[in-house]
């Protein structure tokens, strides 16, 4: 929603926290009030993930590389995994990878060794597709990249029809596709679409 649309909407649930708002559905008997949270595909119901995309989607198989290039498996198509992914890969040998680049040209996976692997960090982004919701365009702020990650403190430099986020300190599992959101404190200034 842009800055235009947003002044004609309104919030029934006002400045109720989710905490909140589930204990007036307890003390409404509302079955709702215990419900988990959901992160899945609301759409689907209540399949695996993995299992409804390799349905859809053709397989097609590449490498699994580290950060210097070396082959250290096969996937089945760059399609079916996510950055920061652990599990599901296929991978043994005792140290744990994670998913840190998804090179789609290739057809290949690049993974990170351990938790601490510098490829899974990044120091700046590019965000495009930006919505400001306020008058705010570059200068410091803070950003969130992942859902209930904590905001990271960052330099917003204005580029075009994009703009370079750089941290403060590097962030692990930078998603391109992922939105990019923009506070100044909890006030949000607005949002794009990591690049």
């Amino acid at each position: 929603m842009n800055k235009r649309q947003l002044k004609h909407c309104f919030f029934p649930l006002g400045e109720y926290t989710k905490t909140q708002v589930r204990e007036i559905a307890r003390r409404m008997n509302l079955p709702t009030a215990e419900k988990k949270d959901s992160q899945g595909l609301c759409f689907v119901g209540k399949v695996d993930f993995g299992y409804f995309l390799r349905s859809l989607l053709p397989r097609q198989e590449g490498s699994v590389v580290t950060s210097d290039g070396t082959v250290i498996g096969k996937h089945d198509g760059v399609s079916f995994y996510t950055i920061g992914q652990r599990h599901g890969l296929g991978i043994g040998g005792g140290v744990p990878y994670y998913v840190a680049e998804k090179d789609v040209t290739t057809n290949t996976l690049v993974v990170g060794e351990g938790r601490h692997d510098p490829i899974l960090y990044k120091k700046e982004i590019s965000v495009g597709h930006l919505n400001w919701l306020s008058d705010f365009r570059k200068g410091r702020c803070e950003v969130r990249i992942r859902y209930r990650q904590p905001k990271a403190p960052t330099l917003v430099i204005k580029e075009n029809n994009r703009v370079r986020v750089v941290f403060d300190v590097p962030q692990r599992g930078v998603a391109p596709g992922q939105p990019a959101v923009f506070y100044d404190q909890e006030k949000v200034l607005g949002g794009g679409i990591i690049l």
